[in-house]
């Protein structure tokens, strides 16, 4: 009895860690960071050129964690592109502040109805 409880225990440790598995502050290749975005369903903030060849982009996820990414910059423009993606720096439990809201509401009003 006590084995099999053993087992169970260490079994559902094993399959809840697989499935909650937090990105880790390392590079990953293109599928396996993409297959993370859909898994933590992770949105883009920002993004912006650290310098000529690399990009870095902050995500953030529903439950308040922001990622730091950087990718090398594509030929084509196109961020899906890259061939790596580093983790550079995770934050849990984010929180605005109200001015930093505001800022953000007012940018939106100036772009509400166009075609981005």
């Amino acid at each position: 009895m006590k084995n099999i409880m053993y087992s169970v225990m260490v079994a559902s440790m094993l399959s809840g860690s697989a499935a909650r598995a937090e990105p880790e502050l390392k590079c990953y290749e293109n599928k396996d960071f993409m297959k993370m975005i859909d898994d933590k369903n992770l949105s883009t903030i920002y993004n912006g050129f650290k310098d000529d060849n690399r990009v870095s982009e902050i995500m953030m996820s529903k439950e308040r964690y922001i990622y730091v990414v950087e990718y090398d910059k594509a030929t084509d423009g196109n961020a899906f592109a890259a061939k790596q993606y580093c983790v550079t720096t995770i934050l849990k439990n984010v929180t605005f502040n109200e001015s930093a809201i505001e800022y953000l509401y007012q940018l939106l009003e100036k772009v509400r109805g166009q075609k981005t």
